[in-house]
């Protein structure tokens, strides 16, 4: 992780604070209305990754531009299908979380930053946890 991100990944985390996971784990932020925002992954005892996957969809009438896309540790790596979501189209994006075999329990955010047409840049924090019997 560079010097840059850590630095900016916990004032955006910070910032996304202020707009709180609503406890459905479900939501709307930015046009993107996201399935769940919170993703639960069981774990078997000698799974080392498993694999999380946020569907969203952009119900505005404005294409929703993908500005920037950050985890919490280098063992999430976050891929998006693409950057730009139009009217009406829908979009993926998966989290792979690597696990070690002794953990029993991880938690790790994904911040999802993105913009409508000239509006400022909206975060958007999904959490997934892991976790084995």
């Amino acid at each position: 992780m560079t010097v840059l991100a850590r630095i900016t990944f916990p004032v955006l985390a910070f910032l996304t604070c202020l707009s709180p996971i609503p406890a459905s784990g479900e939501g709307k932020a930015e046009g993107l209305s996201w399935d769940k925002q919170v993703i639960q992954l069981p774990l078997e005892p000698s799974e080392t990754s498993a694999e999380a996957w946020f569907t969203f969809s952009n119900e505005t009438g404005e294409a929703i531009r993908i500005v920037d896309v950050q985890s919490d540790c280098d063992c999430l790596v976050p891929n998006m299908d693409r950057s730009v979501y139009y009217p009406g189209e829908s979009g993926i994006l998966l989290a792979r979380v690597d696990v070690k075999e002794d953990q029993a329990l991880v938690e790790k955010r994904v911040l999802v930053s993105s913009r409508m047409g000239k509006q400022t840049v909206r975060t958007t924090e999904l959490l997934v946890i892991a976790r084995r019997p």
